[in-house]
Formats: C-alpha cells, sequence, structure tokens
C-alpha cells in the first residue's frame, strides 16, 4: 500500500512538473506548424493589372485572430486589416469597411485579394491544409519550394533560419492578373 502511495505520488509530481512550461521551453518551436503566435516585418511588392505598388508591413498573429499594417515609404498612406473575434475589418484612408472575410473585404475595398487564411500558412512554409493542395515540391532540405493551391502559385525563393526553425524569407504567389512577392524580413516568435 505505501508502495502505491509513493509511486501515485511520484506520479503527480511528474504530471505538475510537465505542465508547467518554463519561458525557455515555450519558446523553442520544432516546426512552423506549431506557431500560433508571431510578429513579423517586411516588404510586399504588387502587380495587378499591369500596375504595381510596394509597402512594407507588419504581420500580428495570435491564433486565429491578426492585424496586418501596410505602410508606404517614410510611412505615408496606410491601410490596416484585421480580424478580431471573427470581425474583419479594413481600416484605409480614414475610413473603416468591413465583410464577412477579408478576401470578399479586400476585393470590395482595393479591387483584388488574396487568401490571408492561407497565405497565414504559405508565409510559414506551408502548404493551407484548409483547401485541396494541386501540386508541391520541396528542395533538398525538405523545404517547400513550390506549392499550387486555390489556383495561386506559390514559388519560395530563399529560405532563413528564424530559432530553431527554417522559415520562408522570399516568396513569390501570383494568380491570373495578380502577383504579391513577399520579403518577409524579421520574424519574433
Amino acid at each position: 500500500m505505501r508502495t502505491l502511495l509513493k509511486a501515485f505520488i511520484l506520479t503527480t509530481v511528474l504530471i505538475a512538473s510537465g505542465c508547467a512550461v518554463s519561458p525557455t521551453s515555450k519558446n523553442l518551436l520544432s516546426s512552423p506548424e506549431q506557431m500560433q503566435q508571431w510578429r513579423l516585418e517586411g516588404k510586399l511588392a504588387i502587380k495587378f493589372n499591369g500596375k504595381s505598388q510596394s509597402a512594407y508591413f507588419q504581420w500580428e498573429h495570435h491564433l486565429d485572430d491578426y492585424s496586418i499594417r501596410l505602410h508606404g515609404p517614410l510611412g505615408q498612406g496606410g491601410a490596416k486589416l484585421e480580424k478580431k473575434h471573427k470581425q474583419v475589418s479594413l481600416e484605409a484612408e480614414g475610413a473603416k469597411h468591413t465583410a464577412a472575410n477579408a478576401e470578399q473585404l479586400m476585393e470590395q475595398s482595393l479591387g483584388w485579394s488574396f487568401p490571408v487564411s492561407d497565405m497565414n500558412w504559405w508565409i510559414r512554409g506551408l502548404a493551407s491544409p484548409n483547401t485541396p493542395v494541386t501540386s508541391q515540391t520541396h528542395d533538398d532540405a525538405g523545404n517547400l519550394k513550390q506549392l499550387e493551391q486555390q489556383g495561386w502559385m506559390i514559388h519560395y525563393r530563399k529560405h532563413q533560419p528564424v530559432g530553431q526553425l527554417t522559415l520562408p524569407y522570399k516568396l513569390i504567389a501570383s494568380r491570373d492578373n495578380i502577383r504579391i512577392t513577399l520579403l518577409l524580413k524579421k520574424w519574433e516568435l
């Protein structure tokens, strides 16, 4: 009986200590799939109907919510696409617009859109689990090199080490008459 009690106490202590997460172990992610919260800064270039635009962006992501801020050189202009508590809004030029989803909102406000919910996966170098994959190829290190999903062709041109992960640095997503080039310069996990 005493041995059983000791085993129970030891098991309880081990389980309790296993549930406590130290700050350092919490930041050690072994795969991009585990990323649930991050901050990303970079640059994007968009070609749409023969016109080109570029902007800097800051993407803050927490579970299913996000905030993507866009601004031109020296902070000129600006827009903020945000999803909070299942509500999507776009603020630009002093006006705020809402819609059922980010893609619909971008199409109404900007005249073009890209699948933000899939881009959340693509920027991490992963195929989105939400839609079927048409094709994908990987490099010798196992990093995604090319992906086709939802009619979008994504080419991964360069990867970078971020902590213990390897994440994309440059990717190009294109579909029909839209081409988006992203430089993912500064990750904070």
